[in-house]
């Protein structure tokens, strides 16, 4: 890859930053309960997961015109479920050296900003982001008056507004293919992916060409060859 000058690092939360696959898959089974009057074969869905909840609705059966109160169900018992997730080992280490190399780091999620805030401030990492932007940040609705998730590209561009940076300068790093899609989409310089979060198949995520990808949260230290300059 040519030599970059990155100033900005921007990272989807959840399966980059927080282990958290197994309290999303637990947050379908009620709404697989109330929907469909059944219950959800946990083992067989984790196989079929997607980042994308229309795809997950359509994997499940139910009707693409019930995403709205599937959305409410799933927000309504992920946060209690992802009490007991913990943040990948290391991560707060790299995180303090990637403070070192981009003087602008933000999370893009189409998890809910408060309950990341929550967590941020439960394992002592608030301090690394200037910008949260999560799903009630987000203004532009899909046909049944959702917010638009990824891989539409708002949750990023709004991440980039706030930190007062611009794509030529931005690494965005993510977990699945959505977000690849939303960072080719957002313009930004350099897409990593990471095969370590469990969301999304590793070969699957190979398969998009991403210009990076990290097989631990250790390798994320390798977005300081790219910096624009450390940060005292």
């Amino acid at each position: 890859m040519d030599r970059l000058e990155l100033d900005t690092f921007v990272t989807d939360w959840d399966g980059v930053i927080m282990d958290s696959f197994p309290a999303v898959i637990q947050a379908y089974i009620p709404i697989f309960q109330e929907l469909t009057g059944r219950e959800l074969d946990t083992e067989w869905f984790a196989r079929l997961y997607s980042a994308d909840p229309k795809k997950n609705l359509e994997t499940l059966g139910i009707h693409l015109s019930d995403l709205p109160r599937a959305m409410e169900i799933f927000f309504e018992h992920f946060p209690n479920l992802c009490k007991k997730c913990k943040p990948f080992d290391g991560i707060k280490r790299v995180l303090e050296g990637l403070a070192k190399y981009f003087p602008k780091i933000g999370i893009c999620s189409y998890g809910k900003r408060k309950d990341i805030e929550c967590l941020l401030r439960n394992h002592d990492l608030g301090r690394f982001f200037q910008a949260i932007v999560g799903f009630e940040d987000l203004t532009d609705k899909d046909e049944t008056g959702v917010p638009k998730g990824k891989p539409h590209p708002q949750c990023l561009q709004l991440a980039l507004q706030r930190l007062g940076s611009v794509p030529e300068k931005t690494a965005y790093v993510g977990d699945a293919q959505i977000d690849y899609e939303v960072g080719k989409r957002a313009g930004v310089r350099l897409v990593g992916l990471c095969t370590y979060g469990r969301f999304e198949r590793e070969g699957d995520l190979r398969a998009l060409g991403a210009d990076m990808y990290f097989e631990n949260p250790e390798k994320l230290l390798q977005l300081g060859e790219f910096r624009a300059g450390s940060v005292d």
